[in-house]
């Protein structure tokens, strides 16, 4: 597979190709989510004892097929087992160039991170 192709193949975990758009989605990952469900429990599991971070879902989500509804269902994952294990951090959505709004809040998540590539303020 070269960098010309549009599938992504997770060879180890026995997952099959799918298009790289469909990679974060909860109805055409071919198996990907249920790896991705377990990854995200681990990681949770493993950062437990610390309280100088959050989670930022998904970093520049915007390049495609990032769905909110698969950053929704990662965020749920993220809730329950910090529930399970009785800690708490913060869950940051990342919104696009400074061209998204946010219209649709996902309940779980406290606030959004925004990657602009311009400084709006001037200084004097």
């Amino acid at each position: 597979m070269g960098p010309e192709s549009d599938a992504c193949e997770q060879h180890i975990n026995g997952v099959g190709s799918v298009p790289r758009t469909n990679v974060y989605t909860l109805d055409k990952h071919g198996g990907l989510l249920a790896v991705q469900e377990r990854m995200v429990r681990k990681i949770v599991r493993e950062l437990k004892d610390y309280d100088n971070l959050y989670y930022e879902i998904c970093n520049e989500p915007y390049f495609g097929g990032v769905t909110l509804e698969w950053q929704g269902r990662i965020a749920e994952i993220i809730a329950e087992m910090e529930k399970e294990l009785g800690v708490r951090h913060l869950i940051s959505q990342n919104i696009a160039n400074d061209k998204a709004k946010v219209t649709k809040p996902i309940p779980r998540f406290p606030f959004s991170t925004f990657i602009t590539r311009r400084l709006q303020t001037r200084w004097r």
